[in-house]
């Protein structure tokens, strides 16, 4: 790989501590460009799936609020969209009928609670029973030791 002779404070202080190493080396005198690459492409994609970053021109990655309809617009084609969407203009209606049905779901599950074995409250944490471990298919094990086969 190739490295570079740039001293650490002539970068800015942007490398975490986990990739710093790798970035500067042991002594931090060296700077390693394929390092430092891999480290701005791994937060390049975590701040794209945190949609802080934003790509155009792209449907996956672009800003979703360039594309919102603002006061005017929204107002005039607010009755044609609730409708396509089978919701009312007004969002009490809905968000009465989504409150009484997390309410009834809550209150069930509360119901159900003291009966099933499986869950337990233990110093004021939910314990869960773990899973009864299941025997692994056969064609796993056929295939792990395929790959095993084949790697050796």
């Amino acid at each position: 790989m190739p490295k570079r002779n740039i001293k650490k404070s002539e970068l800015p202080s942007l490398v975490d501590k986990r990739w710093q190493r790798l970035v500067f080396g042991k002594d931090g005198d060296e700077f390693d460009l394929h390092a430092y690459t891999f480290y701005t492409v791994e937060k390049l994609l975590l701040a794209l799936k945190r949609r802080d970053v934003f790509i155009h021109p792209s449907w996956r990655y672009s800003d979703p609020q360039k594309d919102l309809l603002i006061d005017d617009e929204w107002t005039q084609c607010k009755p044609m969209i609730c409708r396509a969407l089978g919701l009312s203009p007004q969002p009490e209606p809905t968000l009465n009928s989504l409150t009484a049905e997390l309410d009834q779901t809550y209150r069930a599950v509360a119901a159900s609670f003291k009966n099933n074995p499986d869950v337990t409250i233990e110093n004021d944490r939910l314990k869960l029973t773990p899973l009864d471990k299941l025997d692994e298919p056969l064609p796993l094990i056929r295939l792990r030791k395929l790959i095993s086969k084949r790697l050796s």
